[in-house]
């Protein structure tokens, strides 16, 4: 029979053992931060398209529904690493600023919808965000 003490501690061993492996495993592979997206105030236009290049310019009220989509990602442990996604078929979201150009790919993998941004991260989304951009191409 074990006693209490040894079980105590054979227990607090495992717990800092563990809590240890995910921090080195967070250290390598650290979650991407929370997605860029730009305030809403200084968006100049949103196109979305296909990676054969069909863009659609999206209205005001459209860019705000796929922003209230985007800022509901979960950043996962992949990594991006190139300009584009290796994926097909991918879809492209961009949006200009004054400032700027903020470039997205969403796709499909394994049942999942992605949202990548380059050399950023990729994040988990909903099957919503691929079926918007999907209704909005012409």
């Amino acid at each position: 029979m074990i006693n209490k003490n040894r079980l105590v501690k054979i227990s607090v061993a495992v717990v800092v053992v563990a809590v240890l492996g995910i921090l080195i495993l967070d250290g390598i592979f650290p979650k991407a931060e929370k997605i860029a997206l730009p305030d809403k105030e200084d968006v100049i236009s949103v196109t979305a398209g296909s990676d054969s290049m069909e863009k659609t310019e999206l209205s005001p009220g459209e860019y705000e529904r796929l922003f209230v989509m985007m800022s509901n990602v979960k950043p996962t442990r992949k990594q991006s690493v190139n300009d584009y996604p290796y994926v097909r078929p991918y879809y492209t979201v961009s949006v200009a600023t004054a400032e700027a150009e903020y470039r997205y790919f969403v796709y499909s993998e394994d049942s999942q919808v992605y949202v990548e941004q380059p050399y950023v991260g990729v994040y988990k989304s909903d099957g919503q965000l691929l079926d918007f951009i999907l209704s909005n191409k012409k």
